[in-house]
């Protein structure tokens, strides 16, 4: 258990180095408007995943120490959103569309939700 802690620790340090070098190498001086570098993050981010769970395959076997450094550790690290998305590809592949749908709305709203009551929470 706890080198499985130290490997996604390490792996979400190197997501997140990776996230930072990437918002600078996409850097269009301030960003306004459109979030143009997370999206991108999110969508490569979002790509890796599913490689990583296809070349992993359906068999829990398969899904070790490897594949949660690469999963849970470099995407999570590089962004939050890949993990996301691999729910919803799990929940459409067995066919639980509502529970997918639930889960991008309840996700969606309540995280924007929360973020700007927090936000009001630290400002007043």
């Amino acid at each position: 258990m706890f080198k499985n802690v130290l490997l996604v620790g390490l792996g979400s340090g190197i997501g997140g180095a990776l996230r930072y070098l990437a918002f600078t190498i996409l850097h269009e001086g301030r960003q306004v408007g459109f979030p143009l570098k997370t999206i991108i993050v999110n969508v490569l981010g979002c790509l890796i995943f599913g490689i990583v769970t296809g070349l992993a395959g359906s068999d829990p076997n398969n899904r070790g120490r490897l594949f949660e450094f690469l999963t849970i550790g470099i995407c999570g690290g590089f962004t939050t959103f890949s993990t996301f998305a691999g729910d919803n590809m799990k929940m459409l592949c067995n066919g639980q569309l509502m529970d997918s749908f639930i889960y991008t709305m309840l996700s969606l709203v309540l995280c924007v939700v929360f973020c700007f009551i927090g936000n009001r929470i630290a400002i007043h």
